[in-house]
């Protein structure tokens, strides 16, 4: 009888271990792995209007972190979701050095070819850095041109910016409570006053000076000469000159700068390097290569004599294959790109 109760007593605890394995919850390796969210860091805040001058201030922010950025993409941009474009009046280079000495260089003019508006920027994408580690980044923002400058915040976003919740900031923001319109206030017109008229008398028909037939019809078609005159005036076709313009996308593999310019037609412009970018040409400084907008398309001059004439949608390579211009054609804006007037951000 002993032996039987300490049968039933076994089969009954491994009854009861097997229950509990199989409620057990799963083990955490089993769990699904969440991606880590990117790392924003500010590297400076926005700059605000400045008052205006009569002459440009030059460097008016120059501001330097030291911050550990883990290894993968980094992206520039105006908010940490990584979203926002960069603006800044008038031009912005960001420096980013390793402990093992690699340095990163992004530099941008946000002015336009007639130097009086700004245009913004999609938040750029730098090289991904190859490993963790301790990083020093120097932003330097410079004012180029009068009246006034001004910037969006910096930050230096690390990872992958498509896993950043657009929404962050916009949860921090209280809504508006909307104001009601008044409603409008309903004034009578006031009744017109009566005017009297008074109807001359005709004179007498002995008092009419009589007009000749043949005057009469030489008035008509004196009248109807004139019409015709001002109808033919109108119908004429007025003239119409259209600007030709074009985009020109500067790229340089060497220092990691891009620059979108807009070309008018007319006189050349000088391709430099460091800083990249169009000035006007000047013989005592050596060029990269010397470019002008005809009705041809966009005529490129090399310092060996050599003439390209570029199409629309054409890429063209400098200085071998480290500098490269793109040229498109009827003055097609770059994508995202929103020119605004100067000092207006």
């Amino acid at each position: 009888m002993s032996m039987r109760l300490r049968s039933l007593a076994t089969l009954g605890a491994t009854a009861m271990a097997l229950t509990a394995t199989i409620a057990a919850p799963a083990p955490a390796t089993l769990a699904h792995a969440v991606s880590a969210p990117p790392l924003a860091v500010l590297v400076a805040p926005a700059v605000p209007l400045a008052v205006s001058a009569a002459t440009a201030r030059g460097v008016f922010l120059e501001r330097q972190i030291v911050t550990t950025l883990p290894a993968g993409p980094l992206t520039v941009a105006a908010a940490p979701d990584g979203r926002e474009p960069l603006c800044v009046d008038d031009e912005a280079r960001l420096v980013i050095t390793g402990t093992d000495g690699t340095v990163a260089v992004w530099a941008h003019r946000f002015f336009t070819a007639n130097r009086q508006q700004i245009a913004c920027v999609p938040p750029p994408t730098l090289p991904a850095l190859t490993q963790a580690g301790t990083y020093t980044v120097t932003l330097t923002l410079t004012d180029r041109f009068a009246p006034t400058y001004r910037a969006t915040p910096f930050y230096l976003v690390a990872g992958d910016v498509a896993l950043a919740a657009p929404t962050a900031l916009a949860e921090a923001t209280a809504a508006p409570t909307p104001v009601p319109s008044p409603a409008p206030t309903l004034v009578p017109s006031p009744a017109p006053t009566p005017v009297s008229t008074v109807q001359a008398a005709p004179e007498p028909a002995s008092a009419q000076p009589s007009m000749p037939i043949w005057l009469w019809g030489v008035s008509v078609g004196g009248v109807a000469l004139l019409v015709l005159v001002l109808l033919r005036l109108r119908q004429r076709p007025r003239p119409v000159t259209t600007a030709q313009a074009g985009v020109l996308t500067l790229a340089d593999r060497a220092t990691h700068e891009t620059r979108t310019v807009i070309l008018v037609a007319g006189r050349p412009q000088a391709l430099h390097r460091r800083p990249l970018g169009l000035v006007p040409p000047d013989q005592s400084v050596p060029a990269l290569a010397q470019v002008q907008l005809t009705a041809g398309g966009l005529v490129v001059r090399t310092p060996d004599g050599g003439v390209h004439t570029l199409g629309h949608a054409t890429t063209f390579a400098l200085a071998d294959g480290t500098v490269t211009v793109r040229y498109r054609a009827h003055g097609v804006a770059p994508q995202a790109a929103h020119p605004i007037t100067k000092g207006r951000c």
